[in-house]
Order: structure tokens, then C-alpha cells, then sequence
């Protein structure tokens, strides 16, 4: 291995090219348009996404967003299978 460089610099990581911005539980239910017990109650059903920051629950709209759209169409693929 004489006479070959490693290259011992930091690995290239992926740059964010935009940061998420966080709201709050009133604020997410202030956007829906529902009470803020609403919100807990999907977020301990699972069906949205939510971070924890250490007592209290921090959400990205976007990913609300996505998570409630995809769970309401595989809610309207279970329909016809009764």
C-alpha cells in the first residue's frame, strides 16, 4: 500500500436541503380543524406520525398530511370486503 492516500475525511453525508418545521398539538388542530384530543387519539392509534421531544409531541405537517391521505385510501380498499 506504499505510495496510495486513504482518504481519512469525514464520510459524505446527504445535505438537507430544506429543514422540517415542527408544530405543536394545538397547532396541528388548529390546521385540521379539530380538537387537540383528536389529535392524541390518532397519534396513540398509530395512524399519524408524531416526535416525541420529551413531554410533549411535535409533528410535521407534511408527513401528517401523507400518513392520513394513504390511510384513507387503504380505508376505502377494505370496504368491499365485507
Amino acid at each position: 500500500m506504499k505510495g496510495k492516500r486513504v482518504d481519512k475525511s469525514r464520510p459524505k453525508h446527504r445535505q438537507a436541503t430544506a429543514t422540517k418545521t415542527l408544530v405543536t398539538t394545538a397547532m396541528l388542530a388548529a390546521v385540521f380543524g379539530v380538537h387537540p384530543q383528536t389529535i392524541y387519539k390518532l397519534v396513540r392509534e398509530g395512524r399519524i406520525p408524531a416526535v416525541r421531544l420529551r413531554s410533549a409531541l411535535r409533528f410535521d405537517i407534511d408527513e401528517v398530511k401523507k400518513a392520513l391521505t394513504e390511510g384513507s385510501d387503504s380505508e376505502s380498499e377494505d370496504d368491499g370486503s365485507r
